[in-house]
């Protein structure tokens, strides 16, 4: 049964990409009403079925693969700013920029779920906050002083961070900390650590209790560093992400996932890597002379150290739109890597 669905939905994927190659990759300005050709139109039913198939393979078993988009332009001039134009088989769409989203944003992010079955979250990151927070210390004066501490700080920070999820309809969140080891902090510093921590983890643990775990929770960045007091903001992520955001090759990964693993949540282990740069580059991110979603999709497609890894998840994957054969074409090879029955 799954491998006549499977059949069913790469076949129909292969007529989409077939009649919409030569049709999906213009960029005209959005003020152009212009009457293009795809397979919606051409086809209903056909597609109709496609995307039921599509909505099937969502809870069949594969690994999956999460999208940090940048969605930084709100005033679109090319597919590569649009949620719709993803590759379908990617699960689930982070936005880079969660707040202050436009109309079209809000209309495309209830197609891609509707439809294609995706889902949309964002990301809150603590490291952020502190920088943040840090920075505000750093350029206080006389004429501008800032005296808050820390915590109120993050609380007030955190609480509208959470507060975007029912503003704008999301899926779910993802909950970025990093921390560091507590073992050799002198006494001082550990308090502080920990005050901190449980500041913050405490807040996320009660909004998703007071909101009756309607969202969907994911971790990512060094689960080994989360206090034992603050376990339960694992316990409650579907995948937990060692972030790979920094690193330079497989091999990096391995060793930050043999620091990071934790028994307890050995079936919910993803990896997360930066696809392209920021800043509109066509330059990819390598790890060597390969590709880096490429590498970490080869590398993450077999067990490592006997642990099977659940999702990958590419950072700023709206980079990789242009290309002279056809959108998305790295993303699309790395989703082809991880579950080859999809394409």
């Amino acid at each position: 049964m799954m491998k006549n669905m499977y059949r069913k939905a790469v076949l129909a994927l292969g007529i989409v990409a077939l009649l919409q190659s030569s049709c999906s990759d213009w960029t005209d300005p959005e003020s152009l009403s212009m009457d293009y050709a795809t397979i919606e139109t051409q086809n209903p039913e056909l597609y109709e079925n496609y995307l039921k198939d599509l909505r099937e393979y969502r809870s069949s078993e594969h690994q999956l693969v999460y999208a940090w988009f940048d969605n930084s332009e709100k005033v679109p001039y090319s597919r590569a700013h649009h949620l719709t134009d993803l590759p379908d088989s990617i699960d689930v769409v982070g936005l880079i920029y969660p707040d202050q989203l436009t109309n079209m944003e809000m209309e495309e992010i209830k197609m891609i779920r509707e439809q294609k079955g995706m889902k949309v979250i964002y990301t809150i990151d603590y490291d952020k906050i502190k920088s943040v927070y840090n920075d505000k210390v750093l350029n206080a004066s006389d004429e501008e002083p800032f005296s808050e501490d820390f915590r109120p700080f993050l609380t007030d920070s955190l609480a509208y961070a959470l507060s975007l999820a029912g503003k704008y309809n999301y899926d779910g969140i993802c909950i970025s900390y990093t921390g560091k080891s507590s073992l050799h902090m002198a006494e001082d510093e550990l308090r502080e650590y920990k005050q901190n921590e449980n500041c913050f983890m405490d807040i996320v643990a009660d909004w998703m209790e007071r909101t009756e775990n309607k969202y969907s929770l994911v971790f990512q960045g060094a689960p080994q560093n989360v206090l034992a007091d603050n376990a339960i903001v694992l316990d409650k992520s579907s995948i937990i992400f060692i972030s790979g955001l920094e690193a330079n090759s497989t091999s990096e990964l391995t060793s930050l996932l043999t620091k990071g693993y934790i028994e307890k949540y050995k079936d919910h282990y993803g990896i997360s890597v930066v696809g392209v740069p920021l800043n509109n580059s066509d330059k990819h991110y390598m790890f060597g002379d390969v590709l880096a979603v490429n590498a970490v999709a080869e590398w993450a497609s077999v067990p490592q150290s006997g642990l099977d890894i659940c999702a990958v998840g590419a950072y700023d994957v709206s980079g990789d739109y242009f290309s002279a054969d056809s959108n998305y074409k790295n993303i699309r090879k790395m989703i082809s890597i991880l579950n080859p029955s999809i394409k």
